[in-house]
């Protein structure tokens, strides 16, 4: 199996077609930013919207972009309402849930995806 077809094996992705997904994200040392991500899946791809809502009730919108490689997903928030662009990098365990790190205006924390297909 080639590179590719594991990947998308792994991520359960289509080759030819785009999918779109939603997924249920939480941020922060203490879980206290929650958010739902539309995303779209095309090849190794992502890009998508999203909205958050910190433990304030402070909400934010923005768009994403990224990439799949391997099981590492890396992905930039950016024309966010909040002016804050982002960083996300994590790893896929499993077909349904990513762990790994938010970076957003120098600070750093723990971020987990679960995806609704």
């Amino acid at each position: 199996m080639t590179r590719i077809a594991l990947i998308a094996t792994l991520l359960g992705l289509s080759l030819t077609q785009a999918s779109a997904e939603q997924w249920r994200v939480i941020e922060g040392p203490k879980g206290d930013v929650t958010g739902v991500w539309d995303v779209k899946l095309s090849g190794n791809a992502i890009s998508g919207k999203g909205s958050a809502r910190d433990s304030n009730s402070k909400s934010v919108t923005f768009e994403l972009k990224g990439a799949i490689e391997g099981k590492t997903v890396n992905l930039d928030r950016f024309a966010a309402s909040d002016s804050r662009s982002c960083k996300y990098i994590g790893e896929a365990q499993g077909e349904t849930e990513i762990v790994g790190t938010s970076i957003c205006g120098g600070a750093q924390g723990p971020w987990r995806v679960t995806r609704q297909q």
